[in-house]
């Protein structure tokens, strides 16, 4: 359907890759997962369920859904951020606000002392007839005009739009977009910078820090730590992966193993699970999954996490199910094995340890 042809009430279905063209609220879903980041620049993907919203402008990373539409147009949500967009509004400049006053008061003020100087060289010449006869009164306001002229800070002007002109110049050679000339002024008063951290310091994109495979007297070599990395590299092999599948299965050199059956991510139960041929796995945050345990091997995992995610990194967890694959409409079991503990992060700019640099040595500390 081409997106002119859309209207309120249509009935959308959405799959891995498709941009979501209207704002509408979710009727069915499986295993939905929306990329938010054009409008809120974060590059977590979303997990939907049925009733949730979702908004024109983001794209659809995993799962499908059936979508009611409630907005088209310009009633659109990412229609009325380009309009909230498109709005001109000029930047507050102290300097030019302080101009300003002092040209209202001269403004003011040169109407009666103009009146006086005038009055005042009229009587210095004989008075006001005496002037009028004999044409001195032209002398008069001559004078009295360029008493006046000289009140008027035209040079205060200048001086300030010249200069405004000369910083602009300065900071475009330097590879900076001014779009206004008070630009510079602002940027002088700075002291405190707020960052959005996804596409400033990082480049939204999701990778692998660190990976851990914690089976007893798991090592890469062995069976079960191999069968483990398998299934990982089969979750990141899914055409329909999301982000974070993608990034727990980077690297690994094991077969992907074969799925046969696979319980979907829910934000819910925020886990999933599959089974493959020699076992059951399931993939989710490590306090789900080893909720209220306290033996050893879950003690020793999460004692790894928590000094993990104590870098700011996000934290998953692969744990073997030896039950099988678990009911989603019942508590996981307390016999999950932790198997493969993934630390994750946002790659970071290149350059983004040497800009912060710089604004530390400008004197502008963090928020």
């Amino acid at each position: 359907m081409a997106l002119a042809d859309i209207v309120l009430d249509d009935v959308l279905l959405l799959a891995t890759g498709d941009q979501v063209p209207a704002d509408g609220t979710v009727l069915e879903v499986a295993g939905l997962e929306i990329d938010e980041s054009m409008l809120t620049g974060e590059s977590r993907s979303v997990r939907k369920q049925s009733g949730d919203d979702v908004l024109s402008g983001s794209v659809v990373v995993a799962g499908s859904a059936t979508v009611h539409v409630t907005a088209v147009g310009a009633d659109s949500y990412a229609q009325r951020i380009a309009t909230e967009a498109r709005r001109f509004s000029v930047a507050r400049s102290e300097l030019r606000d302080g101009i300003n006053k002092v040209l209202a008061v001269v403004s003011v003020a040169i109407v009666p002392i103009a009146l006086l100087l005038a009055w005042s060289q009229l009587r210095a010449t004989g008075g006001l007839s005496e002037s009028i006869s004999s044409g001195a009164w032209r002398d008069a306001v001559v004078a009295a005009v360029a008493g006046v002229v000289g009140m008027i800070p035209e040079g205060l002007v200048l001086l300030t739009s010249l200069n405004f002109a000369l910083a602009a110049i300065l900071l475009a050679r330097q590879g900076v977009l001014v779009q206004e000339l008070p630009a510079v002024e602002v940027l002088a008063r700075v002291d405190v910078l707020c960052l959005d951290k996804t596409g400033t310091i990082t480049d939204g994109t999701i990778g692998l820090r660190d990976r851990h495979v914690v089976l007893p007297g798991g090592d890469a070599r062995d069976g079960r730590a191999a069968a483990a990395l398998g299934v990982l590299a089969a979750l990141a092999a899914d055409p329909g992966a999301n982000a974070t599948a993608l990034a727990a299965g980077e690297g690994i050199e094991e077969s992907p193993a074969t799925v046969t059956d696979a319980v979907p991510f829910s934000s819910a139960r925020k886990w999933s699970a599959v089974a493959a041929a020699e076992h059951a796995y399931v993939l989710g945050g490590p306090d789900i999954l080893l909720a209220g345990r306290g033996d050893d091997a879950a003690r020793d995992t999460l004692a790894l996490v928590r000094e993990a995610a104590g870098t700011g990194s996000r934290v998953v967890l692969l744990a073997e199910a030896p039950a099988g694959l678990p009911d989603p409409d019942h508590p996981l079991p307390h016999d999950l094995v932790p198997a493969v503990v993934c630390v994750l992060g946002e790659h970071v700019r290149p350059d983004a340890e040497q800009t912060l640099a710089y604004f530390h040595a400008q004197g502008c500390g963090p928020s």
